[in-house]
C-alpha cells in the first residue's frame, strides 16, 4: 500500500537546506520515492506555529518509506535537516483504500 512521508518546519539556514535538498533527493529516489506536493507559504489553521513550509513524499510502500528514513544513505543527510530546520511533523501514513 503507498505510504506518504509528510514534514511541516521551519527553514532556518537556507545554505544548509539547499545542502541538505541537494543530499536528500537522490536518497528518496533510490527508495522509489518522489515529491507529491511542496509548498513554502502553507497555512497552519489550527496552532501558531511558525515556519510555512511542507513537502509530502509518497513511497511505493511503508516498507519502502522506512527503509528510506531509516538507510544509512539518508542517515548521512538528515543531520543538515536537522541542523537547517525547525521540523514540526514527520509522519509516516498510508493512503486509505
Amino acid at each position: 500500500m503507498t505510504s506518504y512521508v509528510l514534514a511541516h518546519f521551519k527553514v532556518e539556514d537556507a545554505d544548509g537546506y539547499a545542502a541538505y535538498v541537494k543530499g536528500a533527493l537522490p536518497t528518496i529516489a533510490a527508495f522509489g520515492g518522489r515529491t507529491v506536493v511542496a509548498d513554502d507559504s502553507t497555512v497552519d489553521l489550527w496552532y501558531d506555529r511558525p515556519g510555512s513550509r511542507a513537502i509530502m513524499i509518497r513511497f511505493p510502500t511503508r516498507k519502502d518509506a522506512r527503509r528510506w528514513l531509516d538507510s544509512e544513505e539518508y542517515g548521512e543527510v538528515k543531520e543538515d535537516r536537522a541542523r537547517a530546520t525547525d521540523t514540526f511533523s514527520l509522519l509516516l501514513f498510508d493512503e486509505l483504500p
